[in-house]
């Protein structure tokens, strides 16, 4: 009889983790820039990243869903922008909302060639989400030479 019940317990206990792994699967995202769901939250995906030459225009673009994947309109949203020497290049840039959920923000590409970093900070009902990436500019001189 006590063999049983554990045997019972030890069902329940395997039963409850493979439950708990099965959770953890379906909340992890599948792209690894998203951030994942929680419970009334939403995704945030970055959508940019390239390769620039000096003086380009560049570009930065986040797009926020709903559970259900419609576009989110009503976050507020800023960009900050590294050097590639860890200081800042744009502080707290306000970005614009597109017309299919994703916010953008323009800015000219320094002269500087390196990889730079950058994140963005979006508000909504009072919650914070952030998510980065990084760009690489690349020498001109060396864009024109390399084939």
């Amino acid at each position: 009889m006590q063999r049983e019940k554990n045997m019972s317990y030890a069902v329940e206990m395997i039963m409850f983790a493979i439950i708990l792994i099965l959770l953890a699967a379906l909340a992890y995202p599948k792209d690894k820039q998203a951030v994942p769901l929680l419970k009334d939250d939403l995704t945030m995906t970055m959508v940019s990243g390239t390769e620039y030459i000096g003086g380009d225009a560049g570009q930065i673009i986040v797009e926020l869903r709903n559970r259900t994947f419609d576009p989110i309109s009503d976050a507020d949203c800023n960009a900050t922008i590294q050097y590639h020497n860890k200081t800042t290049f744009i502080q707290d840039g306000v970005m614009a909302l597109g017309s299919i959920g994703t916010y953008y923000y323009n800015f000219t590409v320094p002269d500087v060639a390196g990889v730079y970093e950058y994140s963005v900070l979006c508000m909504r009902n009072g919650k914070k989400y952030i998510i980065g990436k990084s760009f690489h500019v690349q020498d001109i001189l060396k864009a024109w030479v390399t084939p």
